[in-house]
């Protein structure tokens, strides 16, 4: 068969981790103000992405799947489209259905308090995945699993260093195709790229400008 390449195997782990994660939440359900195993009975987690806009996204989505299927979760799958009322409505529809554990792929950080307190509320757990949120309060949701984004934006620009490390004499311009604007992988990510490029005077941002990570 192929061989997996570094990004496959992160992907694979996480999601991994994430299902066990999962799992481990949806063992108990507090009924009555007391908590009870459920037995013999399948796990149904209701998972919100938030589209399909490139080969990582529909990949984290089969990972998702494929997890899912071979721990014998249930998951019901929503495509949010690139829109936040989109996975509002799915996070409020699996909270009517009741589901176990609700997982979802921020669009944006903000404007999530209120269905993640209803969600609080049916004492059903959420875990945000790949991108963080803010919240007026951090017990609104049982975890995060995601990526260090300051430090992929450093290596992006420690990876510019390198590559041009002997043409010290030349000076390079750079236009910066952004994320989603007011996404916390958009956001940190161009942190941390500016952090080590604004260092150096062998580089410059001249263009900077949401791409939406659309092609």
């Amino acid at each position: 068969g192929r061989k997996m390449n570094r990004k496959s195997v992160c992907l694979f782990a996480v999601t991994g981790f994430l299902l066990a994660s999962i799992l481990l939440a949806g063992c108990e359900k507090k009924e009555n103000g007391t908590e009870t195993e459920q037995k013999n009975s399948q796990i149904i987690v209701g998972f919100s992405q938030i589209g399909a806009e490139s080969a990582w996204r529909t990949g984290n989505t089969k990972s998702m799947k494929d997890a899912a299927e071979a721990q014998g979760v249930q998951l019901i799958y929503s495509n949010a489209e690139q829109k936040q009322e989109n996975q509002i409505k799915a996070i409020r529809s699996f909270i009517v259905y009741r589901v176990d554990v609700i997982a979802f792929v921020p669009i944006v950080e903000d404007g999530w308090d209120n269905v993640l307190r209803e969600a609080k509320d049916a004492d059903i757990p959420v875990i945000v995945v790949d991108r963080k949120i803010k919240t007026s309060s951090d017990d609104l949701y049982a975890g995060y699993i995601g990526e260090n984004a300051v430090e992929e934006g450093r290596n992006a620009a420690r990876f510019l260093q390198k590559k041009f490390s002997g043409q010290k004499n030349r000076k390079f311009s750079i236009a910066e195709i952004r994320g989603t604007d007011y996404s916390s992988v958009e956001e940190e990510r161009h942190q941390g790229f500016t952090e080590v490029i604004n260092g150096s005077e062998q580089f410059s941002i001249i263009y900077s400008e949401s791409g939406d990570f659309l092609r």
